[in-house]
């Protein structure tokens, strides 16, 4: 029966006949660790900028949330994954929303001389 998983050998071999100028593809010699597909982005880059340049507190939030990621992905498979990198998601997102608020909300309030400098 075959299962569809190369052996490292079989890998290896039309590896070898493809850069010699075979045709065909080179399938990958592991089988995904589950059905459900890749591991979900998790948002770190962007949690980190937010925490940097918009709302702290919220961006240490969002930095926990995207580390959680690769976690679940790893330890509870791809749906809690998914899960876990919406929720990294929603919070880059309040913190950015949060950050863009309070900016409004001081320009405002500056030019209607609430705000005196």
């Amino acid at each position: 029966m075959d299962s569809g998983v190369l052996t490292p050998e079989e890998f290896e071999a039309q590896k070898a006949n493809l850069l010699a100028g075979g045709s065909g593809p080179v399938p990958s010699p592991v089988a995904p660790s589950e059905p459900g597909g890749p591991m979900p982005p998790n948002y770190m880059v962007q949690a980190i900028l937010a925490t940097l340049f918009c709302c702290m507190p919220v961006g240490i939030v969002a930095i926990i949330k995207s580390s959680a990621v690769a976690t679940a992905y790893n330890s509870q498979g791809y749906q809690a994954a998914l899960t876990a990198s919406e929720e990294a998601k929603k919070w880059v997102n309040i913190a950015v929303l949060g950050a863009f608020l309070v900016g409004a909300l001081y320009f405002l309030l500056g030019l209607g001389g609430v705000l005196s400098l």
